[in-house]
């Protein structure tokens, strides 16, 4: 809501942009603070540092180097908080770089603030005590930018090189490399047998396998129906023929779609825990993780015209893209979009006491407002409905 306002009001941009920081920056780290932390004294310190800094950050522009500084004065003389400050910035300043002009300084921030809760909480927590889809999450959200790092080099090179497709092996088979080398290893030590053992053998053969290949199935099909629709039905010659309101549509049309997707599942994880608890794993939280670390990986492929899908990606996601795809080099909303539906689920499972595949309440607040809520504010869905309604 206040990210709204200031976009509304620039005249009082920087008493806004105070009061935006306030707001993401101490709101979110001590909702998050419920995650693992919720009792440690520790992590309530290193909360109240973080929002001090984003504001300084904010507020006066400070640079990431007097940054440093100030953040060694805050964290002295306690060396893990000045560890987890340093990261934090170095991750604020990683993202901001990558991203340039497709991030605000909020999104930034609770973008980088996330990512340090979660690998705080895994560096800290006993191997033993990690739960499955408290370990897929990062291994592949991190896991993918991991392994994508060291190819960046080659990436860079295809747009401008004739021998694309050469280049495109190069970098696809570094970025196996580098999974195998930086990301197996620790799956293998936290999973205690081979990631991909344990994912064939949960997908095929333990308890309540029969469930998740159905939710699987149910996922297909619907994404099926939510890619066609919106492509057949949805268009127009022009976007500005109608103002933009096919464009509209075809976004919306996706909120919708989420919730058949995901409430479903999250019902299922939810009413049959007996049966899906096996290996202590939530698996809509699991596919999740992975389906958010695919969108990263398909929007590289994009970003840089890999080819052979790196055009047709980028003509697919043409169809969808609207101004706030186009502020930067990266499009997002459909990111943004898995993301604002899994962070609850993620926050509430992640380091809780709750048992084994319960999910409180707040787990479906992601689904229910961004599914329910973004595209009930459409202004035009009763058209759709009846043909007849236009506000």
């Amino acid at each position: 809501m206040v990210a709204a306002v200031s976009s509304v009001v620039p005249s009082n941009r920087h008493g806004l942009a105070v009061l935006d920081s306030l707001m993401y920056s101490t709101v979110f780290p001590f909702t998050v603070s419920v995650g693992g932390f919720s009792g440690d004294s520790w992590y309530l310190g290193y909360s109240a540092r973080i929002a001090c800094l984003t504001i300084f950050l904010s507020s006066i522009n400070l640079s990431i180097p007097a940054a440093c500084h100030l953040a060694t004065l805050i964290s002295f003389p306690d060396n893990r908080l000045y560890f987890a400050m340093m990261l934090y910035l170095a991750t604020f300043e990683a993202i901001s770089e990558t991203a340039q002009t497709s991030f605000n300084f909020e999104e930034v921030s609770l973008i980088s603030y996330g990512i340090i809760h979660i690998m705080l909480y895994v560096s800290e927590a006993p191997v033993d005590q990690l739960i499955h889809h408290e370990i897929f999450l990062p291994a592949l959200t991190f896991g993918i930018l991991l392994g994508i790092a060291p190819a960046v080099p080659v990436l860079h090179k295809i747009r401008k090189s004739s021998d694309t497709a050469r280049l495109a092996l190069l970098s696809c088979a570094i970025v196996v490399l580098s999974i195998i080398l930086l990301v197996r290893p620790w799956l293998v030590t936290t999973l205690q047998e081979d990631p991909v053992i344990w994912a064939v053998r949960y997908m095929t053969s333990s308890t309540g396998y029969e469930l998740r290949l159905a939710i699987v199935l149910w996922w297909l099909l619907v994404l099926a129906f939510g890619i066609l629709v919106p492509v057949k039905f949805f268009t127009a010659s022009s976007d500005n023929e109608d103002d933009g309101e096919s464009l509209n549509k075809r976004r919306k049309f996706f909120h919708g779609i989420v919730v058949l997707l995901f409430l479903p599942a999250l019902n299922i994880d939810v009413h049959h825990r007996d049966i899906l608890s096996d290996m202590q794993s939530h698996f809509t939280s699991i596919a999740m993780s992975l389906a958010t670390s695919l969108f990263l990986l398909a929007e590289v492929i994009r970003h840089y015209s890999v080819p052979p899908l790196g055009n047709r990606l980028g003509d697919f996601f043409s169809i969808f893209t609207d101004e706030r795809d186009t502020r930067g080099p990266l499009v997002v909303s459909h990111i943004f979009l898995l993301v604002g539906c899994a962070v609850p689920v993620w926050m509430t499972l992640y380091g809780s006491e709750h048992p084994t595949n319960a999910l409180p309440i707040e787990g479906f607040s992601g689904v229910l407002c961004l599914g329910c809520g973004d595209a009930m504010v459409w202004n035009s869905l009763k058209t759709l409905i009846t043909g007849e309604y236009n506000r």
